[in-house]
């Protein structure tokens, strides 16, 4: 898969315990990297004929365009209208920063745990 410069996305199934979709992004979260994502996601989920709750590491990424959080809050507002259970498990000090300051930490499926270290 061709990505922008520095991103790194790996999608893989989990079948030991839940069975689940584990996606990761590392690098730079940009709307062509979501759209990329997106994609991604959509392919796996196809063919299955229940639909495996979706888990999302960020924990990662390194630079964070701000269009891309209003393109990540839109691709997730639409896969949980599918019924896609849609998680994001893991979080970078970086991204964590951007959310807060787009004002999306409500809007978004966020882990559940204090903010990184060194806020």
């Amino acid at each position: 898969m061709d990505h922008a410069a520095g991103s790194r996305l790996t999608v893989e199934r989990e079948h030991a315990g839940e069975h689940a979709v584990l996606v990761s992004l590392a690098g730079r979260l940009d709307p062509g990297t979501v759209h990329q994502l997106t994609r991604a996601v959509m392919r796996q989920l196809l063919y299955d004929t229940v639909d495996p709750p979706v888990r999302l590491d960020l924990s990662d990424v390194v630079h964070c365009d701000p269009d891309s959080l209003h393109v990540l809050h839109g691709a997730v507002a639409v896969l949980e209208a599918l019924g896609i259970d849609f998680t994001i498990t893991h979080l970078s000090t970086t991204l964590h920063t951007a959310i807060d300051t787009a004002g999306l930490t409500a809007h978004l499926p966020l882990p559940r745990q204090p903010p990184p270290a060194g806020r």
